[in-house]
């Protein structure tokens, strides 16, 4: 009887652990209409500066830009 409660609680929580891991996978990001080339928001190498690297927000290239490493 302890046991099975045992067992019951273990597979519980491994539940919970594995759910919680799959819920921090980032989801594919969505197309914005007039978006070039279907790039996705993110970080890409600045075409006028090979050192940086400029933020797209999906539908435009912004001010935000860093070092590249």
């Amino acid at each position: 009887m302890f046991l099975g409660i045992i067992l019951t609680v273990l597979s519980g929580v491994i539940y919970l652990l594995v759910r919680s891991s799959s819920a921090r996978r980032p989801l594919p990001q969505a197309t914005h209409p007039g978006q070039p080339s279907g790039m996705a928001p993110g970080w890409y190498p600045d075409q006028n500066d090979p050192k940086l690297m400029r933020w797209f927000d999906g539908q435009k290239w912004t001010s935000g830009a860093a070092p590249r490493e």
